[in-house]
């Protein structure tokens, strides 16, 4: 029957301990649902690739080498389609590509 509330820019610790998630982004509400509610948001909009992907909403170096993208689309020939994580969707949403839900 206890509410915390966890201010913090550490998405997976939130997909760790919480069972429900509030994004705040611009002065509204822009999500309000479970981890993995937020998680599924990116569902198919998450590649791994030989190369950076120009055009993607981020991209980063993993450690095996490869590139974790995340984009509305395909990044093209090379491109395999990974399980998204709650920080993909948290991307996702704060990039404007993903759709805005409210409380």
């Amino acid at each position: 029957g206890r509410q915390v509330v966890l201010s913090t820019h550490l998405v997976e610790d939130v997909a760790a301990i919480c069972t429900s998630v509030v994004v705040l982004w611009g002065g509204r509400v822009a999500f309000h649902g479970t981890p993995q509610e937020l998680r599924e948001r990116a569902a198919g909009r998450v590649w791994s690739t030989p190369e950076p992907a120009p055009g993607a909403l981020t991209s980063w170096r993993t450690e095996t080498g490869a590139y974790r993208v995340v984009a509305e689309r395909s990044p093209g020939p090379g491109a395999t389609e990974l399980a998204p994580t709650v920080e993909d969707g948290y991307l996702l949403l704060t990039s404007g590509l993903g759709e805005a839900v409210s409380a």
